[in-house]
């Protein structure tokens, strides 16, 4: 996908969440239409009591708008402004035309050496072997080419980072993925705490397989010796 065209599609997304919250009209059309569905399936639909004023009303302040705030709330976190700048710079960047603006945020994000960003950006544009565009399959290309060099360090530290950060941000995602296969018969009889540490250990099995179990083992004996003491009885 074209880093910049998603920048763009993110915030059109955020105004048009926000635009229904007083677009009364929408509201009606969307409640016309959960009916529908609702007569479709023969779902039954609670009568309204007249002494109240309007349910749909009632609808719009207390379902509806919480609805549209907890989409709203969740956005901002996922794509905060700061990681819209970041995305924006860094297709600048592979576009090779990046702002000093750009330089700042992607030296001050990635603790890199501004003076020597933007020499190696200057090198690779004049070299032309490095293909120019704002897609992450161009990402991937600089990065290949960028690992059998070690002449723009800066360059390519900043790419593999941020490559880094958009896997970081699916967590949610990835725990869907993997719920269905730690949701057992067990998980009746787990309590929450360990059905997140399972599903963590599940999710970052390449970590895990590194971790040498004797030495939790005995990490475990020093931070709880009276469960030691219990298990040796």
């Amino acid at each position: 996908m074209n880093l910049l065209e998603a920048i763009s599609l993110i915030h059109a997304l955020k105004k048009s969440l926000n635009d229904l919250r007083t677009d009364n009209a929408q509201y009606e059309s969307l409640y016309e239409r959960v009916l529908e569905v609702c007569d479709s399936l023969n779902i039954g639909i609670p009568t309204v009591k007249k002494r109240k004023v309007s349910c749909k009303i009632d609808n719009l302040n207390f379902v509806f708008n919480t609805v549209l705030d907890y989409l709203i709330n969740g956005l901002e976190v996922k794509f905060s402004q700061e990681t819209l700048h970041l995305i924006r710079s860094v297709g600048r960047m592979i576009e090779f035309k990046q702002t000093t603006s750009d330089i700042d945020i992607l030296s001050n994000e990635f603790n890199l050496n501004r003076d020597e960003l933007n020499a190696e950006l200057r090198l690779i544009k004049a070299l032309g072997h490095f293909e120019k565009g704002t897609t992450i399959k161009t990402v991937h290309i600089w990065l290949q080419q960028l690992s059998s060099r070690d002449t723009f360090p800066n360059v390519h530290r900043a790419l593999s980072i941020f490559v880094t950060i958009l896997v970081t941000s699916c967590y949610c995602e990835r725990s869907f993925s993997k719920l269905n296969i730690i949701k057992t018969k067990m998980r009746s009889t787990m309590k929450q705490e360990r059905l997140n540490s399972m599903l963590m250990i599940f999710m970052e099995q390449n970590l895990a397989t590194t971790v040498n179990y004797d030495d939790v083992i005995e990490e475990f004996k020093l931070l709880k010796p009276n469960i030691k003491l219990r298990l040796d009885l």
